[in-house]
């Protein structure tokens, strides 16, 4: 097949169709299709528990309970790690609806992400995972109570 193209459209054509196809095989596999998909946050792993009263009590007893030694009493105080009312406080700020919902879904899958599997950066362990200490509704209410507290 490639003699049949060098004698119709010349070496010029061929060698375009040879980069084209290069630039579209390179293209293909830059990120697999099922790499997309798992990046994106999924809509069920949103916080269902935000605002609500109870689960902000609950969450209030879950996090002093499992954070606070690190993340400071009542997510007021400073404490050795992060302030955890800074995950989505830029979300509050935006005033279209469908940006602040995408904004909301980013932060849950962060906080739960991490929550569940712990902080490890460069080698050393910044927070343990506690997928097999607390369950997701426990951690969704601690975030619940976590968004009500004062900066």
């Amino acid at each position: 097949m490639p003699a049949r193209l060098v004698k119709t459209g010349g070496w010029a054509h061929t060698l375009r169709l040879i980069a084209t196809l290069s630039v579209a095989a390179l293209a293909a596999c830059a990120t697999p299709p099922q790499q997309q998909a798992a990046d994106e946050p999924k809509a069920e792993r949103i916080n269902p528990l935000r605002g609500q009263a109870e689960a902000i009590a609950s969450g209030e007893k879950h996090y002093a309970r499992h954070c606070a030694s690190c993340h400071g009493e009542g997510a007021t105080k400073p404490g050795p790690a992060a302030d955890l009312r800074n995950i989505g406080r830029t979300c509050r700020r935006l005033t279209d609806p469908g940006l602040q919902q995408r904004c909301h879904l980013d932060a849950d899958v962060y906080f739960l992400k991490t929550v569940e599997e712990g902080k490890l950066r460069l080698g050393i362990r910044h927070m343990p995972a506690w997928k097999d200490l607390i369950s997701t509704e426990e951690a969704w209410a601690i975030q619940a109570f976590i968004e009500t507290r004062p900066r």
